[in-house]
């Protein structure tokens, strides 16, 4: 027991009480006469102060000062320094002839952050020894058993037995809280260092004086922020013996422990049954944890893995996770036998912004191969719906308050294909915008060329595009296909007023690229119905590209506003800015980047680059000289509110809608572009709709390719539909506050009777239509059916629920149906039960290529996180 410290508080203030001639303070409103002072005037220098409820509460006086003391009266060392608050709700009693004082009926006492509650408490001054116990009410039961409480540390007990001098406790009946645990003991003693030896007790989570379940024992020694060992112990489950253990071994202590990881049972169809995740825990002080884990099943599989947290404070924090597995399938004697070796690395490391000024490092790489997701059983559903995967590791710096510096590595994956494309690595460097003409100190109005800013960018890449299989069984080809290059760009560019609301803007962009690799295409045919391939054999070294780019532009902003006199609408306003740019590229390239080759269809020559498809866009050969124009739309309401406070509200009816083409004034063909229209808005905040259209003046050829005829000329219209596409999306959530009005605070509970739910509904539609050049290419054969349009569409609704049926059972809902394709998507229900101190739940995946089904029951407690029960199996379609 800690309990001696407020036993030592409670003697001095008795004995300075005794100095002061005190003999009894009873309760101001107790009937009993036979316990008030006798002595008609007493000198007590301590301070009594009355409750609202009249209870007498007696501090302590030793925070009296010096001046304060009486003379002759030495102020002892160890006096208390903080004020004892005790009082007990009948009375409290002090017996000088046999030094026992005696506090009946809800005794309290504090004293610092130690409180101890009791309905009797004794303190025998001679023995030097502290009793509390509880009393049985009229029907025989206990009540006010002795709790004591220091911090979150509390013993709760039938009686209290204490020594002031040896400072050993004996404790009967007592139940105390360690963290998360309980510890129930029949008797208790506790030693001069605080260590415990329990007879007939038991370890259990549940905070129940009769357990849910438990751990029994006949002995125990308890060692305080350290362990619990004891003898032969008894698994109990609603105190029913389950099963024996020769000894046992508890935690008591807030910090991590080593230990096994107990396994999961799972079954799948094609390896059988097997456990997962069995293995060990340790932990390096409170810097870094590593888990082993291993996985086997029946039929020759297995995986390994290796995670880890670390965190060092004000520097940065992580985590990590390594997996291989190797899954076999089929039988070795047939040909349908085959091997898997998969992979799945996961780092995610973020430094603390305290760390450094100016450098900062980031990593957050999820990479795993197509297959491991298939092949190993993951709690998560989305991991089974992922196809896309990012990965990236990022350092950056900057220097002096203009230079920047920054190191990546990116990874892009593809796991329903297994392709992949990474950078390794891309720098960039830059200079921040500077003005070359303004002055350190400006004064006065700037003049039009000191707005003149300059900036530089340098930008360094190596990506490489292959397959996760090949990255992993044949390493040194993944790194054949690759494309590296540096970029270098240099904007200078200028802003002027005109007429205060025009806006003239003026830039030259110069741009060079360094790459080392090239492409020689040659021609050639391979089947009987002009199909052609083009050969392509790489060519190695260096090959320099310039371009430049002049380019001046007006814009401008007008408004234009309707009022109504009538109606819940005010107003309509309208803003329209037009545009007109114009930009001149010159073609500065050296004839060496390109060549031709001979089209034997269409009897010509074709002029390519050789750095067509390369990492940085292949340079101009033409000079072009090209007129831009557009005109942006916004159409906006203003609305009476009907809230009180507010005159009006601004509705956007229509966000954006942008109308656009060019012409170019140096081409020898095909001068305009197409004219584009595209817009979009919001409706009710929460519809999110967009389009996009695309009107060619051009017509297509038997090629598939666009011809230098015009469609007015050939069909007598201005422009062809060549494509279309929109987007219609939205996202709702339903709950219980759904039924409660917005203007009261206090909220009604819902008429289904449920507690806390949720449903999330989103819905996606998108159609996108463009030409489809095997239609013009292959009409003139009568059996070839091609449509003049290539088209695509995508039709979904999915749903997300979590529904609290009752204060014990909750149930969550993913799924969804895909309407263009007429499937239903990958489904998961989750139900869960909360069994007061262990969980208890059911998640099923009843359709597609996953169907499985998980049953667990675990316990509540983190500090028994591993006492768990988990049944995996996979389901046959």
């Amino acid at each position: 027991m800690k309990n001696n410290r407020i036993q030592k508080r409670i003697i001095l203030q008795i004995i300075f009480l005794i100095c002061s001639f005190s003999i009894t303070v009873a309760q101001n409103n107790s009937t009993d006469t036979s316990i008030i002072p006798s002595v008609p005037s007493i000198i007590d220098s301590s301070q009594i102060q009355l409750s609202s409820d009249t209870i007498v509460n007696i501090n302590d006086s030793t925070n009296l000062n010096s001046d304060t003391i009486p003379s002759g009266l030495r102020k002892s060392p160890n006096a208390v320094t903080s004020i004892v608050d005790y009082f007990a709700e009948d009375s409290v009693t002090f017996d000088l002839n046999n030094s026992i004082a005696l506090l009946y009926n809800h005794a309290d006492l504090n004293y610092d952050d130690i409180n101890l509650k009791s309905d009797y408490v004794e303190i025998d001054f001679s023995k030097n020894e502290l009793f509390a116990r509880g009393e049985p009410d009229t029907s025989g039961t206990l009540q006010g058993k002795p709790v004591f409480k220091q911090g979150s540390y509390e013993v709760k007990s039938h009686e209290i037995h204490y020594n002031f001098d040896t400072k050993k406790g004996l404790i009967r009946n007592v139940i105390t809280q360690e963290g998360e645990s309980y510890l129930h003991g029949q008797t208790v003693k506790k030693n001069a260092d605080n260590t415990s030896f329990i007879h007939k007790g038991k370890y259990t989570t549940c905070n129940l004086e009769c357990p849910h379940f438990e751990v029994g024992f006949n002995k125990a020694k308890v060692i305080p922020n350290n362990k619990v060992v004891t003898g032969p112990i008894w698994l109990k489950v609603a105190s029913i013996p389950i099963i024996p253990f020769p000894f046992g071994f508890f935690p008591n202590s807030d910090k991590r422990q080593n230990g096994f990881i107990p396994p999961k049972f799972a079954q799948k169809l094609d390896l059988g049954p097997g456990f997962e995740g069995f293995g060990y825990y340790f932990a390096v002080k409170d810097i870094i944890d590593f888990s082993i884990t291993g996985t086997i099943y029946m039929r020759g599989a297995f995986g390994v893995g290796l995670a880890s947290n670390y965190i060092k404070r004000y520097k940065f924090t992580g985590r990590y996770d390594l997996a291989y597995s190797f899954t076999p399938t089929g039988e070795k004697t047939t040909d349908e036998y085959k091997v898997t070796h998969d992979i799945k690395i996961y780092w995610q490391h973020q430094q603390d912004r305290r760390a450094h000024p100016t450098n900062n490092f980031s990593a957050n790489i999820d990479f795993k191969t197509s297959t491991y997701s298939k092949n190993n059983i993951e709690n998560n559903i989305n991991n089974y719906t992922q196809s896309k995967a990012m990965s990236t590791v990022n350092f950056s710096t900057s220097f002096k308050s203009r230079y920047t510096l920054g190191i990546n590595a990116k990874l892009s994956q593809d796991l329903v294909q297994g392709n992949l494309d990474m950078e390794l690595p891309q720098v960039n460097f830059g200079i921040s915008q500077f003005y070359p003409f303004r002055k350190k100190i400006v004064k006065g109005k700037l003049r039009w060329y000191e707005n003149i800013s300059m900036q530089y960018t340098m930008d360094f890449q190596n990506q490489i595009s292959t397959y996760d299989s090949i990255l992993i069984n044949h390493f040194p080809q993944a790194f054949d296909n690759f494309r590296m290059g540096m970029n270098h760009y240099i904007p200078i560019k200028s802003t002027i007023k005109i007429l205060k609301y025009i806006n003239w803007e003026n830039s030259v962009a110069l741009r060079e690229t360094w790459q080392i690799k090239g492409i020689k295409q040659s021609w050639g045919e391979y089947d009987t119905i002009n199909r052609t391939y083009i050969h392509r054999d790489t060519l190695y070294g260096f090959y320099p590209a310039h371009d430049l780019v002049i380019s001046s532009g007006l814009s401008a902003t007008l408004y234009g506003m309707y009022t109504m006199k009538k109606g819940r609408v005010s107003a309509f306003r309208h803003t329209l800015t037009p545009s007109v740019s114009f930009s001149y590229r010159p073609g500065i390239n050296k004839k060496t980047l390109y060549d031709t080759y001979y089209d034997s269809i269409n009897n010509k020559e074709v002029r390519y680059s050789y750095l067509d498809g390369s990492l940085y866009s292949a340079p101009a050969y033409k000079s072009s000289g090209k007129i831009n124009f557009a005109i942006n739309n916004k159409l906006e309401m203003k609305v009476r509110s009907k809230k009180e406070g507010e005159t009006f509200k601004k509705v956007t009816i229509l966000e954006n809608l942008t109308i656009s083409s060019g012409y170019d004034l140096l081409a020898d063909s095909l001068n305009w572009d197409p004219l584009r229209i595209s817009g979009r808005t919001t409706l009710f905040k929460q519809i999110n709709i967009s389009f996009d259209l695309a009107f060619d003046p051009y017509v297509i050829g038997p090629n598939g390719v666009r011809i230098n005829k015009t469609e007015l000329k050939e069909n007598g219209r201005l422009f062809r539909l060549s494509s279309m596409g929109g987007n219609l999306s939205f996202g709702y959530d339903i709950n219980k506050n759904l039924f409660n009005k917005k203007d009261k605070k206090e909220k009604k509970e819902s008429p289904s009777g449920f507690g806390d739910w949720n449903i999330n509904l989103s819905y996606i539609f998108s159609y996108n239509m463009s030409d489809n050049a095997n239609f013009y290419r292959y009409q003139r054969y009568v059996d070839t059916l091609v449509p003049k349009y290539t088209q695509t569409f995508n039709n979904t609704i999915s749903i997300n629920g979590s529904f609290a049926l009752t204060p014990k059972w909750s149930l969550r809902v993913q799924s969804g149906y895909n309407f263009t394709q007429k499937t239903i998507s990958v489904s998961e229900f989750y139900v869960e039960r909360d069994l007061h101190c262990w969980i208890i739940s059911f998640k099923w995946v009843p359709f597609g290529t996953y169907r499985s089904f998980e049953f667990g029951i675990r316990a509540k407690a983190n500090i028994l996180q591993d006492a768990k029960y988990n049944r995996t199996k996979q389901l046959s379609n």
